[in-house]
């Protein structure tokens, strides 16, 4: 019997967690065809990394091939029936090359996605996990970094150890990309599609959007992500770009695409350039909610978690004034904005600043560049001096409003280890004391 090992590495917003919430929900069917699935656990929306810990280990700053891991994976894959060992997780797609190396006969199996729509998909990840506050801006021309990595390992593995399909394609099954992915199994079935790592509505987006600006502690931020996936009272099936801004991305990279199918002989993709050449049916919107729709998926958080809710509305709370920081999303949440820090001026340090031989649009910039010198040196009173100044010269100025907050949420927290540090100091004061 002739074993394989397929190796499914994503890469990520192309489906992988709708394969694997499948795999992991039918692993004994899976066996029944000689094909081994490690068993990993899924969230309460069906979503994981898949067999990312069977394989891989952390250094510290990235995930790694766990060489003794491995090898003990494909021993009990080698001793048992099976015909054919079965792994999958996004996070396998930045170590393809070492998996190689140690796995040579190893096939390997991605999903190609058209890189305008991934733009707009990486975005929406970003709001969702990695913190981000910005709107979203597209670019005026595609990057070529996920084409060239793509270039990349078919040059290194060709055509038969890696195996490229189209995930525009394999959407339009029934049982999107999952039936798709069954098929290249050799397995006649036909799953039901279901969402799975669902996008947020319009609305969902927005609000995560402006609360990753008040940082939120990571555990409520998880919590967060996970119950607005679920909100389904919105906007959807939406696009953040203009129409002239999908079609001209997409006419520009076309060219590219196809010189990429035609040298590599990916015949399966040549199929979907016609996509790729036609807008998306989708609603192209703006990237605006009202407060009273933000309101509304602040009520669905109320209703179905109000743990987090509370723990929310107490983060906000505490936090000092922010010029970033929504008022709408601060009333949503029933707390007060906080007021803006008063202005610590001193009439010496405004005297220095005024009478420097300089423009005077220029004076306030240098007062701003004392104060980033002094909280540099941790001097947060000189540095909220000379904040002070500037904004008094130029009040509207956003960045010198930001800046000004955070001096004082500095200051804030040295005198609570000053503090903290005197509480320790008595209290081992105390203790000697009674040891006498």
């Amino acid at each position: 019997m002739k074993k394989k090992i397929i190796i499914h590495a994503g890469p990520g917003k192309t489906g992988t967690s709708a394969i694997q919430s499948w795999l992991s929900s039918n692993i004994e069917l899976l066996k029944s065809h000689g094909i081994h699935y490690p068993a990993h656990e899924v969230d309460s929306n069906s979503v994981s990394s898949g067999n990312l810990l069977k394989v891989l280990k952390s250094d510290g700053k990235h995930w790694v091939v766990d060489e003794v891991k491995l090898k003990q994976l494909v021993s009990a894959f080698e001793s048992s029936k099976c015909e054919v060992l079965l792994l999958s997780s996004e996070h396998f797609y930045s170590v393809i090359e070492e998996l190689h190396r140690m796995l040579p006969e190893a096939k390997f199996l991605l999903y190609f996605r058209n890189p305008v729509d991934m733009l707009e998909s990486n975005y929406n990840q970003g709001v969702k996990r990695h913190g981000f506050t910005h709107k979203f801006s597209p670019p005026e021309k595609i990057g070529t970094g996920y084409l060239e990595r793509f270039k990349s390992l078919l040059s290194l593995l060709g055509t038969n150890h890696l195996f490229v399909r189209s995930y525009d394609l394999a959407n339009q099954f029934d049982g999107g990309v999952v039936e798709d992915f069954l098929s290249f199994l050799g397995l006649d079935v036909k799953p039901e599609r279901k969402k799975i790592n669902a996008s947020y509505t319009l609305e969902a987006l927005e609000l995560k959007r402006q609360l990753n600006v008040f940082e939120l502690e990571p555990l409520d931020a998880r919590e967060l992500d996970k119950l607005l996936q679920g909100y389904n009272q919105g906007l959807v099936g939406y696009s953040l770009f203009s129409e002239s801004q999908y079609l001209t991305l997409q006419q520009s990279c076309h060219e590219q695409l196809r010189e990429l199918f035609r040298k590599y002989d990916l015949h399966s993709l040549q199929k979907s350039l016609s996509v790729y050449q036609s807008p998306p049916d989708k609603n192209f919107v703006s990237q605006y909610v009202s407060k009273e729709r933000l309101s509304e998926v602040v009520d669905y958080i109320y209703k179905n978690d109000q743990c987090l809710f509370e723990n929310i509305h107490n983060e906000l709370a505490s936090l000092l004034y922010n010029p970033l920081r929504s008022s709408d999303i601060y009333h949503c949440f029933n707390v007060t904005p906080p007021s803006p820090p008063p202005l610590l001026l001193d009439r010496m340090v405004e005297q220095v600043v005024s009478s420097l031989p300089i423009a005077e649009e220029n004076k306030s910039k240098v007062a701003v560049r004392m104060a980033h010198y002094f909280l540099g040196e941790l001097d947060f009173t000189r540095a909220i001096k000379f904040l002070s100044v500037a904004i008094n010269m130029e009040p509207h100025v956003e960045k010198y409003n930001e800046a000004l907050a955070k001096a004082y949420n500095l200051r804030r927290k040295s005198i609570k280890k000053k503090n903290l540090r005197k509480e320790r100091l008595f209290g081992l004061i105390s203790k000697l004391l009674n040891l006498r």
